[in-house]
């Protein structure tokens, strides 16, 4: 099962021109719909013939991310995706391939100046894709990790963390603070896999974990494919003879209680207000856990119907 990014999509408006359409939707910080005058963020779509742009713009009216999507219906990005700070710099780079990253990553800095390089390498015996680290550089342009050996402090999505590198993965006891749970954070390496962790909080709590992330899963272990299963076999006594595709957003608090659900796509408003009602009345979540500490988070899943003419 592959998640996707999905956002209601009702303010919008659409400008069309020689061989494009452009929409462009606004939406609060939840993804909620907003105004103009009330954003959060802004995304500006570009349909073209054979490959779909999209733009999000901060709150500040900044552009911060373009994504190249081969469908975008089914968010199926295949091109450069990048990032950029508000002067305009780009912040990173990485190249998609049918939802896979198949080149080379590249951020920098905000003057220009090269931050992070790596790859991605298909791992054939655990038939998954691995991010080899080949250099990076500090702020004075000093090369802390050189072809894929050496140590660093490295800021990331979720806060910091220190380690070494070796052949261009992690090696040796890694530290750090992960913003979503706020704590601090010591873990061991090996050959790029991890070993052990333990988290220690502001009172000094520790907390030991097996796995560094625990995905969404539910009460009977079957993790997501039991929530779509339950949305599939709740839809089936629908009157509307059709076939349909949306995507559905919604947050799983640390408690395993549903909220913010959001449906993507236009369908019937019967279909829509039910799927709505069903993903809020399902109790069977498992939150996802970080670092031995249970967060919430947004996640997204694809719903798609076919129906069989009698």
């Amino acid at each position: 099962m592959k998640f996707y990014l999905s956002l209601l999509l009702l303010f919008s408006s659409f400008f069309l021109t020689r061989g494009q359409t452009t929409k462009i939707i606004y939406q609060d910080s939840i993804g909620y719909p907003a105004t103009p005058e009330t954003f959060f963020t802004k995304r500006v779509i570009e349909f073209n013939e054979k490959i779909t742009v999209e733009k999000k713009f901060n709150a500040k009216n900044y552009l911060i991310q373009t994504t190249e999507f081969s469908d975008f219906t089914k968010k199926i990005k295949s091109g450069w995706q990048k990032t950029y700070y508000e002067n305009g710099q780009v912040k990173s780079q990485v190249m998609y391939q049918n939802n896979l990253k198949t080149k080379r990553y590249t951020s920098y800095y905000q003057n220009g100046q090269v931050k992070e390089e790596g790859d991605f390498v298909y791992d054939k015996k655990n038939k998954k894709i691995d991010y080899l680290i080949l250099n990076y550089y500090g702020e004075n342009g000093e090369k802390l990790i050189a072809n894929g050996n050496g140590s660093a402090t490295m800021d990331s999505e979720n806060g910091t963390e220190t380690g070494r590198f070796s052949d261009g993965k992690k090696e040796g006891t890694w530290e750090g603070m992960d913003t979503r749970i706020r704590r601090s954070f010591v873990e061991e390496y090996q050959a790029g896999e991890f070993v052990s962790g333990y988290t220690i909080d502001s009172l000094n709590q520790k907390i030991d974990y097996k796995k560094p992330i625990i995905n969404l899963n539910t009460k009977n272990n079957r993790g997501i494919d039991d929530f779509y299963n339950y949305i599939i076999k709740n839809l089936s006594d629908l009157k509307y003879n059709i076939n349909f595709y949306v995507l559905l957003q919604f947050n799983v608090t640390s408690q395993g209680k549903v909220t913010h659900v959001i449906v993507d796509n236009s369908i019937f408003p019967e279909i829509e207000n039910k799927i709505v009602q069903l993903i809020y009345n399902y109790k069977d979540f498992i939150p996802m856990i970080v670092k031995g500490i249970p967060i919430e988070a947004t996640f997204h899943i694809p719903v798609q119907a076919f129906s069989e003419e009698e």
